[in-house]
């Protein structure tokens, strides 16, 4: 069979795992900001009511504390069945009430096309380096700075 089924995606687990931690390093938005609707204080710090917060979600998912030692590493493992994902330590679609509505979607989306892509094409990375952290700049979202270099081949 050469097409996808929907219960096959659920079976892809293990490029879920890597679409996952790819958003984790390379989150497509870098920041949001939100809105303190009370006053609160957050170790220590008083933030009065309607004090605009910027969440920078690009430094939480790359955090040690949460993240471990390796966490500039790329680890699909993070995504293990066996990991617990500390609460909003992974936001790549935000997370609570303001929440991306389509981010099951996006993911479903992503699914299928990586594996299409990966069942019909070999991609090689041309430069033979390892998985160093991509220069990106940041204008509403986030993108590689010189572009990705690959070499695609038909399988």
């Amino acid at each position: 069979r050469t097409e996808l089924e929907y219960e096959d995606l659920k079976k892809l687990v293990f490029l879920e795992q890597c679409i996952k931690e790819t958003i984790r390093l390379y989150a497509v938005s870098e920041t949001t900001k939100r809105e303190a609707l009370v006053g609160i204080t957050v170790d220590g710090l008083y933030l009065p009511k309607s004090t605009i917060l910027i969440v920078a979600q690009t430094l939480i998912q790359r955090e040690p504390k949460y993240w471990g030692p390796d966490a500039e590493k790329f680890n699909p493992d993070n995504f293990g069945s066996d990991k617990t994902i500390k609460p909003f330590t992974y936001m790549p679609f935000l997370a609570g009430p303001r929440a991306c509505i389509g981010k099951y979607f996006a993911m479903m989306e992503m699914k299928i096309m990586l594996s299409k892509v990966l069942l019909n094409f070999e991609l090689h990375n041309p430069n033979q380096c390892g998985p160093e952290r991509v220069p990106c700049k940041s204008d509403m979202t986030q993108k590689p700075l010189e572009g990705v270099p690959v070499i695609i081949k038909p399988r």
